[in-house]
């Protein structure tokens, strides 16, 4: 895909999309949250994460998991 195509899909089209940063402030991981399907399905989540290569095995993923579900209840997903 192309960068266009990436940054519609992750940033334009979700009701959120997060960046976690290390203490240095880089980028090592992002997610993004949107409801799973319009509709009837409106009600539900779906999340897709990332986590940077040398950042793996940190508890990124896990942390922004966690995040995700704090901000869809504040959002009012069910």
């Amino acid at each position: 895909s192309t960068k266009a195509e990436t940054h519609l899909a992750w940033v334009e089209l979700p009701a959120a999309t997060f960046v976690a940063c290390s203490p240095d402030g880089q980028v090592v991981g992002s997610y993004m949250l949107k409801p799973n399907q319009p509709g009837l399905g409106g009600h539900v989540c779906n999340c897709g994460y990332v986590v940077a290569p040398e950042a793996q095995g940190q508890g990124i993923a896990s942390a922004m998991c966690e995040h995700s579900q704090t901000e869809a209840l504040s959002m009012g997903f069910l």
